[in-house]
């Protein structure tokens, strides 16, 4: 029987992380599920033959490579046979290792989650919707292309409405004094995803196109540019 405070390491699925027990119940289920547990992400219940003792990580090993081949079952580095050269076994650390990554890669798909459930919501609501109302019958006359005279014609019918929304939205990089500069990462994601969703609405937009334009009129660097594009051809867009 565990007690509060103490330090396990719990394994499930894919994910195995050292937590600590903050909450005990009785549980006749079966599996049984006795104990709330604190990750440094999330808390959660668990059940007990996930939970093992934290100063033994090691004894999960096997459970956990074969969990990932089971997931992964054309991993070249899963198919090869692990050859012991000395006598420090390192599995535990790189387990740690492995299971600190995944918390940090699931706190950014969080926050990419949160940024998709928010994208351009303020163009729903006043000040931004009757100019982006305008917009589109502006667009429904006019056969607009990315980049364009009429494109610039589009975006100044928007007016204050265009400040507000680049005021609201950090995806934008004149949301920020020093333009593309002043994005993190999360920022730079959500607006490619917005080039590639915005170029499929003009006439013969694509991403190729809006990255050539987008260069020059935010200085983005060579590095950067060569960064997007990479993205943009892992991505298949």
């Amino acid at each position: 029987m565990r007690k509060l405070g103490d330090k396990v390491f719990v394994v499930a699925d894919n994910y195995g992380s050292p937590a600590v027990v903050i909450e005990i119940r009785d549980s006749d289920g079966s599996p049984a599920s006795h104990y709330k547990v604190r990750t440094d992400t999330d808390e959660f219940w668990t059940f007990d033959y996930e939970i093992s003792d934290e100063a033994s990580k090691a004894r999960v090993h096997t459970l956990f490579m074969q969990k990932l081949a089971a997931a992964y079952p054309d991993h070249p580095w899963l198919k090869k046979e692990k050859i012991q050269v000395s006598t420090y076994d390192s599995t535990a650390d790189t387990l740690e290792h492995i299971q600190k990554v995944q918390q940090r890669i699931r706190a950014v798909q969080s926050r990419l989650g949160t940024r998709a459930a928010l994208h351009d919501a303020s163009k729903l609501e006043a000040p931004e919707k009757s100019a982006y109302d305008a917009l589109m019958d502006f667009k429904a006359s006019h056969e607009m292309v990315y980049g364009s005279p009429e494109y610039a014609d589009g975006l100044r019918i928007l007016g204050p409405a265009l400040d507000h929304h680049y005021a609201h939205n950090s995806h934008h990089p004149q949301h920020y004094a020093n333009g593309i500069a002043g994005m993190s990462l999360l920022d730079l994601i959500e607006m490619l995803a917005d080039w590639k969703a915005a170029g499929e609405r003009y006439k013969d937009g694509n991403i190729t196109q809006s990255l050539a334009h987008n260069r020059g009129r935010f200085g983005i660097s060579d590095q950067l540019f060569s960064i997007l594009e990479n993205t943009v051809k892992e991505l298949g867009w």
